[in-house]
């Protein structure tokens, strides 16, 4: 079954054309061997860990994302519950999936929690939103990310009230022990799988609260609503149908290329991958949409360029300034 899941939205909006090169394993992928992004994942578990303890009694479900069926199976019978709190838990509807960090149910009315391992100060007021009402470029690839979780959900269970929430660190809190990581061990399971073994029994064990829930509701209807789009102009809907049928229809969206997204480009083969015979996403995306050849490949571009602001480098790119011999 090929479904548009969370992850694969957010991939979409970096770039439509990744959906048709995520998962093929004769396309190179930097992502899978970035050791940064390794580290970044596992602070991300030890904080989902410590969430957890601040909502005891849930349910966590586990396995492969992959089996999605029964981890929809699973959630629907949890759900039957009036009150009920869930880790992981799962929905499937219309060629979409997702999983929540944290959802709590008390009737008819929900938590989507979202953890991330991030900060913030509580007295600035413009986390998410700039004072003109603009979304911070930082902030929207995870307020995006929450919007698709709510949309989902709200398929699945049209009466549901669902309240969304960002759960981080709080800047202004100081914890009152000393050594709290070492109380979320990172593991290695024999099959290389990272998991975090918590030693913790309770969110007593931890002190002071460090941790703070950010009510993102309001933001979340305006995405929906179409308030606030992606930096490709598309709504959020409109994102949502054509990332399913190019991806479940494991199509080519022809997305145009530009230097933000194309700069950023995990698709990319190095000499290894080369020897390796794997597939370059970002050459086929320029043989496609620019009619490069294997001479162009070879010249100096904007992306082996540095010290050009980003901006300048867009522009001349719109503009097909794209080699070093035609800059001047």
């Amino acid at each position: 079954m090929r479904v548009l899941s969370k992850s694969r939205f957010k991939l979409g909006l970096e770039c439509p054309n990744k959906l048709y090169y995520t998962g093929k394993k004769d396309y190179a992928n930097k992502k899978n061997e970035n050791p940064f992004l390794e580290a970044l994942a596992k602070g991300g578990f030890q904080v989902e860990e410590l969430a957890r303890l601040y909502y005891p009694g849930g349910h966590l479900l586990e396995g492969e994302d992959w089996d999605y069926v029964k981890h929809w199976k699973q959630t629907k019978e949890l759900l039957k519950k009036e009150n009920v709190i869930i880790y992981e838990a799962a929905f499937l509807v219309d060629g979409l999936f997702i999983r929540t960090d944290i959802l709590v149910k008390k009737g008819n009315i929900i938590e989507l929690i979202e953890v991330k391992s991030k900060s913030y100060e509580p007295e600035n007021e413009y986390i998410f939103l700039g004072k003109r009402g603009g979304m911070d470029s930082k902030w929207k690839p995870y307020l995006f990310d929450v919007a698709f979780q709510k949309h989902v959900m709200q398929l699945c269970f049209p009466e549901w009230e669902i309240k969304s929430f960002i759960l981080m660190a709080d800047k202004s809190k100081k914890a009152s022990i000393d050594g709290i990581n070492q109380l979320f061990r990172i593991t290695k399971s024999s099959d290389n799988r990272t998991g975090v073994t918590v030693l913790a029994k309770s969110k007593d064990e931890l002190g002071n609260p460090i941790l703070g829930k950010l009510d993102i509701t309001d933001i979340v209807t305006g995405i929906e609503g179409g308030k606030y789009a992606y930096a490709n102009g598309i709504t959020f809907i409109d994102a949502i149908q054509d990332y399913r049928e190019t991806y479940i229809n494991d199509e080519y969206m022809n997305s145009s290329t530009s230097y933000s997204a194309c700069n950023k480009c995990e698709f990319i083969t190095s000499e290894e991958d080369k020897k390796q015979g794997l597939k370059s996403g970002f050459v086929e995306c320029f043989e496609k949409q620019k009619k490069w050849n294997y001479k162009d490949f070879e010249k100096t571009n904007l992306f082996d360029i540095r010290g050009i602001h980003w901006r300048k480098s867009a522009e001349l790119f719109e503009n097909k300034l794209i080699f070093a011999e035609n800059l001047k």
